[in-house]
């Protein structure tokens, strides 16, 4: 029988920091206080429309950064919080809402690399009860949905963004929400483009 070692890191989201603590410092110094070294930053932190103006946010992601490296504190990726779960966002059948979901997308992919962390993601759309009662409207929403995926994922690329996560919820509006459902929508995006991959 073979003797295998096998080492896991364990890290933090930081949506417990929301809400709380405004200070970047403060941020890093309590995580590594509970004992982790790891952080998946929260968006509800530091929020591409939220937080300021894009200077602010960029010079705040850059201190964080700096920061973190200091103590030691590696930051893995840029995750999305409670904000965009309340908006249908890529998928509204609006061409303007989803124009809006995907530049606070594209901002957070400039939050992500000033931060260091190269991997973005969570969830960016919510399909609306008018679609998923419409077998028709659902299917046209879905392809609009994949590709708007591909477009953020093709400028994601463009800016050194190296994932993209995409969070599998538990309610039909917010897809994929079953395991089935999750292996389509793989299967869907990695046969339609070989920029990114998606996991």
């Amino acid at each position: 029988m073979l003797n295998r070692n096998v080492h896991i890191d364990i890290g933090i989201n930081g949506c417990f920091l929301a809400r709380r603590w405004e200070d970047p410092e403060s941020w890093l110094d309590i995580t590594k206080k509970i004992g982790f070294s790891i952080i998946e930053f929260d968006s509800d932190c530091l929020d591409p429309f939220f937080s300021g103006d894009k200077n602010y946010q960029l010079n705040t992601a850059k201190k964080v950064r700096e920061l973190a490296d200091e103590k030691g504190i590696l930051i893995t990726d840029y995750y999305t919080g409670v904000a965009t779960h309340r908006f249908h966002g890529l998928s509204h059948s609006n061409e303007t809402v989803r124009t809006s979901m995907r530049k606070w997308i594209v901002d957070a992919m400039d939050i992500s690399i000033a931060l260091g962390a190269k991997k973005i993601g969570g969830h960016f759309d919510a399909f609306s009860v008018e679609v998923l009662s419409d077998e028709k409207k659902y299917l046209s929403q879905l392809q609009k949905t994949y590709d708007e995926i591909l477009r953020i994922a093709e400028i994601g690329k463009q800016k050194g963004i190296e994932a993209l996560y995409l969070e599998q919820m538990y309610t039909p509006s917010e897809i994929p929400w079953t395991l089935k459902g999750a292996d389509d929508y793989l299967v869907e995006l990695n046969s339609r483009i070989k920029v990114v991959q998606f996991i």
